[in-house]
């Protein structure tokens, strides 16, 4: 994962075959109206197309498509205190 100027968090568990991805971005900063752009990319293997969920001040666990890259690697937008999971 790379992105973000420090204030994004992520924790991951894999089980069975299947990783989930867990990313926020908070900032105590409740102006902060940026965009943080997270590059998500996975060892041994590309992301391939599918959704992750979004919660922000615009989404409730709303299903936003996952666009992979060439090189299998996808870019998530996050907001200022923003959750994003990733079922890969």
């Amino acid at each position: 994962m790379e992105g973000g100027n420090g204030d994004i968090y992520a924790v991951a568990s894999t089980q069975d075959g299947k990783t989930v991805l867990l990313l926020t971005r908070y900032d105590g900063d409740n102006n902060a109206c940026n965009l943080a752009k997270v590059t998500v990319s996975l060892n041994g293997g590309g992301i391939g197309k599918g959704v992750y969920h979004l919660t922000d001040d615009e989404h409730i666990y709303t299903e936003i498509p996952l666009f992979p890259t060439e090189e299998g690697t996808v870019i998530i937008e996050l907001k200022n205190n923003a959750i994003a999971v990733l079922e890969l």
